[in-house]
């Protein structure tokens, strides 16, 4: 019974991640109004930058939703002695897809907020 009650609460985050990404991505507020969406110092710059920051950082919330939905419950099934430990590897996932966002705004984005070229 123990096992079943960690399985629901270990797979809320995931869900939960899943529909914070799909809501950045879709549904996070217009430019100059930073109420809802991925807030940081480099995203808000522009609008391009603000765009650019909620499509990815949405995707990856949802991706890494996916991922750690996924390994929850194969490690579930098979009764892995790893399974205690997935709500850890959820929160390090989000977390990185935070990270991995910044990163990618500063591959896109000079610093001033314009696009980089692909040459």
């Amino acid at each position: 019974m123990f096992h079943f009650l960690w399985l629901v609460v270990t797979e809320l985050f995931p869900i939960l991640f899943i529909f914070m990404g799909w809501y950045i991505r879709t549904k996070h507020s217009q430019y100059p109004e930073f109420t809802v969406g991925y807030i940081t110092e480099f995203s808000t710059l522009n609008n391009n930058t603000w765009l650019e920051g909620n499509r990815f950082c949405g995707e990856m919330l949802e991706l890494s939703g996916i991922l750690s939905s996924m390994l929850t419950l194969v490690l579930y099934i098979f009764k892995n002695s790893l399974f205690q430990y997935t709500i850890y590897f959820t929160a390090f996932i989000c977390l990185f897809s935070v990270f991995y966002t910044e990163v990618h705004l500063r591959r896109v984005f000079h610093n001033d907020g314009h696009l980089k070229s692909k040459y």
